[in-house]
């Protein structure tokens, strides 16, 4: 817009001023809610956070809602967490075998790391099975910090 000497004109804009209550925030104008920034795992904490609201919803307690919440997310994950804990047993299991192997082959690290591999598919073991189950869930609960952080809602509520 140019304003001429001598003239004036008039601009009218919304604005939020206060806190950042999802509800209320996109109620005052489209897509306002993103200004809750909840980080690069945004795709996985936005609806995090709307199963939390519900929750909330529910129970009519935060406090209450997050431990449903991270209920809901180790029910979700229960199978990967089985497949870890299965994996760690039998690692433990084989791990006196590997003691061994330490004291057959003492220096020699490449014929102790061979026979380690042999044993491992042996026993049908994979060193990486207990490792991977964590990687998918880092994700989802590092979001679900970033929703409790960023929640004004949660702020001083009981």
């Amino acid at each position: 817009m140019q304003v001429a000497p001598g003239t004036s004109e008039v601009i009218t804009t919304r604005a939020w001023i206060g806190p950042k209550l999802h509800d209320r925030l996109a109620e005052t104008a489209p897509s306002l809610e993103r200004a809750v920034d909840f980080g690069r795992l945004t795709i996985l904490a936005s609806p995090l956070f709307w199963v939390l609201s519900n929750l909330y919803w529910l129970f009519g307690n935060w406090g209450w809602a997050i431990v449903g919440l991270v209920v809901l997310i180790k029910l979700v994950f229960f199978k990967l967490s089985e497949m870890q804990y299965k994996s760690f047993a039998k690692m433990r299991a084989v791990q006196p075998r590997i003691e061994q192997l330490k004291e057959r082959y003492g220096d020699d690290k490449q014929k102790f790391q061979m026979a380690m591999m042999e044993l491992y598919k042996k026993e049908k073991i994979n060193p990486m099975g207990g490792c991977l189950p964590i990687l998918v869930q880092i994700p989802v609960f590092i979001a679900l910090y970033w929703v409790l952080l960023e929640s004004v809602e949660i702020r001083h509520a009981p």
